[in-house]
């Protein structure tokens, strides 16, 4: 039991809001947690009907080396040896989930795909169709609003968004789904008899394949990433950190504090630091002389937009 409650508690709620789907719900074999986004569902020994607080649940498992699990009217008992705990049950209402379904497709390669975009997924509310990955033309995309990036991926025939949640459960699971599911508003994986569900992501993403330019590029000199990470703790605007290309080395802008590495020699452009950063861990080759910027490395190939101004 302790192993299904572990793998259904990443869909469980953290904050309160809604106490309900800060639970688990156990019934006929089976226990589902929610978020309200998405949900997860493993096969459990049966022990009745019950809507248990799912933090308390874990950690009184955790404590116990082969647990008796009861329950009553009022609560769930937990019990090994000389320890036993109460839980408290609900009786709110539980958003039971039923089984995804839909065309199924495969999913070789997909979770290693998220892993290399994930750092890329945006987090702007008001554009909640880059809060995701893209899956258009058997390519991935992700974007932050101010990098792109593209991975080759499994070809699906219809396009499709999966959704921040979906990508961080997948990556906490780790292990490739068996399969996946997919019809107009949901979609769904499965390891054997556990699965996960959550809606689709809705919203019109642009023609990002356009805009990726895939012609060879310059090599990006050595030691920038380094260079890149030893002056940007000086940046002064710490809400907006930029780094100055130059003729003569990088730099951070002027202000109270200032750093700058020699040795370089760019065009004269601008870049948010972290968005920088972030791509030179990746990236091998790039030109930034061009605006935005192309580069490519490790499998993956994208966009950095410069700071005007």
């Amino acid at each position: 039991m302790f192993e299904a409650l572990k793998f259904v508690q990443g869909a469980v709620s953290e904050k309160d809001l809604v106490p309900v789907l800060t639970h688990f719900h156990i019934k006929d074999g089976e226990v589902q947690g929610s978020n309200g986004r998405l949900t997860i569902s493993a096969p459990v020994e049966a022990v009745g009907d019950v809507i248990v607080p799912a933090a308390l649940m874990i950690k009184a498992l955790d404590a116990c080396k082969a647990p008796e699990v009861k329950i009553t009217e009022k609560s769930v008992m937990v019990k090994d040896g000389k320890f036993s705990a109460r839980l408290p049950k609900s009786n709110d209402v539980f958003p039971v989930a039923t089984k995804p379904v839909g065309e199924t497709l495969p999913v070789s390669g997909l979770v290693e795909t998220l892993r290399k975009l994930r750092p890329f997924v945006g987090d702007d509310a008001t554009r909640l169709w880059a809060c995701g990955v893209l899956f258009r033309g058997g390519y991935a995309y992700a974007t932050n609003n101010v990098t792109i990036a593209e991975a080759n991926a499994p070809a699906f025939e219809r396009e499709m968004v999966l959704p921040t949640p979906v990508i961080d459960e997948l990556l906490r699971i780790k292990v490739e789904p068996d399969h996946m599911v997919m019809d107009e508003t949901t979609i769904g994986f499965y390891w054997g008899d556990r699965w996960l569900k959550a809606k689709v992501l809705t919203g019109e993403w642009p023609p990002v394949q356009d805009m990726i330019n895939r012609d060879d590029l310059p090599e990006i000199p050595k030691g920038l990433a380094d260079a890149v990470s030893r002056i940007a703790p000086f940046c002064d605007d710490k809400k907006f950190p930029v780094i100055e290309m130059t003729e003569t080395g990088i730099r951070t802008q002027d202000g109270l504090m200032q750093a700058e590495v020699g040795g370089y020699e760019f065009a004269e452009v601008k870049y948010h630091a972290e968005a920088l950063a972030l791509i030179l861990k990746t990236a091998k080759l790039a030109d930034f002389s061009q605006s935005p910027a192309p580069w490519s490395g490790n499998n993956l190939r994208g966009l950095i937009s410069q700071v005007i101004g």
